[in-house]
């Protein structure tokens, strides 16, 4: 039930061997085409699908690097639904992500409220006896 507006697939190793791309990027048609679909949403969709392309570190923090030389890649994944990064470069260009900030807000603020804080708490208990 859920419409996939692209997609990061990571090249087999006989893909590898047949083109020098380690990944590819499918992206969803009808959104891509679609009038009320602005650039910047475009732009963001592909930069989110770009993030997902990561090189593999070793325990050094260095690439790895195969046999042949070449760097090796992993697929990363979404550290929420979306890359901070990417929030944080286009803004919350999904509906999704603008009813993920709204419930966050409101998350936030009865927290904010209901919390009473660690001092509040401590003169009340002292005030308690």
């Amino acid at each position: 039930g859920r419409l996939i507006l692209g997609k990061c697939r990571k090249a087999s190793d006989l893909d590898r061997e047949l083109s020098e791309f380690d990944f590819v990027i499918v992206l969803n048609q009808e959104f891509m085409t679609d009038q009320t679909v602005t650039i910047e949403q475009r732009r963001a969709l592909l930069d989110h699908e770009l993030c997902h392309a990561a090189v593999q570190l070793d325990a050094d923090l260095e690439p790895v690097v195969d046999v042949k030389g070449r760097k090796v890649y992993r697929l990363r994944k979404h550290d929420l639904e979306e890359f901070s990064e990417i929030i944080e470069r286009h803004g919350c260009y999904l509906h999704q992500l603008e009813q993920l900030q709204t419930v966050m807000d409101r998350a936030r603020a009865k927290a904010d409220s209901s919390w009473p804080g660690y001092q509040s708490l401590r003169d009340e208990l002292a005030a308690a006896g």
